[in-house]
């Protein structure tokens, strides 16, 4: 298969700019990228992230890639839920590393809470200290708002701890240390 090439050039960002992230996987053969001075060359499985408000270079060599966004239609309904899932949990990583979780809308903000609090409760079972405020702590937020985002998902710390607590009591094992049960 020949080689497939595109390019986004300053004119064409000028032109049209979404402001968007397009996250690319390459499903099979090898792929080219280059934004911002940096080349990539990526093989199967791989993914790479552009900024569309900047020009950037790409090409493909024998087999598929495919660009994603928010919506795009990638098979049955449980992998585009992972796939929404996927990309809303990337967006809160970045908007957390560049110090602007602001930049999220205020649902991705709240989903991307509830995760993370369940995972620490999980891990935090056995400690007696376990308590809404330390869940609110963990993740630098208040006990309210953590609250509101705990009922705005139909959920509360105790609904949470209840949830987890049959998986401890599974991995950890009926009257061994640590065990609920």
């Amino acid at each position: 298969m020949a080689a497939v090439r595109a390019e986004r050039t300053r004119n064409l960002v000028r032109r049209s700019d979404p402001e968007k992230y397009v996250l690319d996987i390459v499903r099979s053969g090898d792929s080219g990228f280059g934004q911002a001075g940096r080349q990539a060359v990526l093989g199967a499985g791989d993914l790479v992230l552009l900024d569309s408000s900047q020009p950037f270079q790409a090409w493909h060599r024998s087999g598929g890639h495919e660009a994603l966004r928010p919506g795009t239609p990638c098979g049955d309904a449980e992998s585009l839920g992972l796939f929404d899932t996927a990309l809303e949990l990337l967006a809160a990583l970045l908007a957390h590393e560049l110090g602007s979780p602001h930049a999220l809308p205020p649902e991705s903000r709240q989903r991307s809470l509830v995760a993370p609090a369940h995972s620490f409760i999980d891990q935090h079972l056995g400690d007696p200290g376990l308590t809404p405020q330390t869940v609110a702590d963990a993740h630098h937020v208040s006990l309210r708002r953590l609250q509101q985002v705990l009922a705005a998902a139909d959920l509360s710390h105790a609904a949470l701890v209840r949830r987890a607590a049959p998986a401890r009591r599974t991995q950890v094992g009926p009257g061994a240390e640590g065990s609920l049960g």
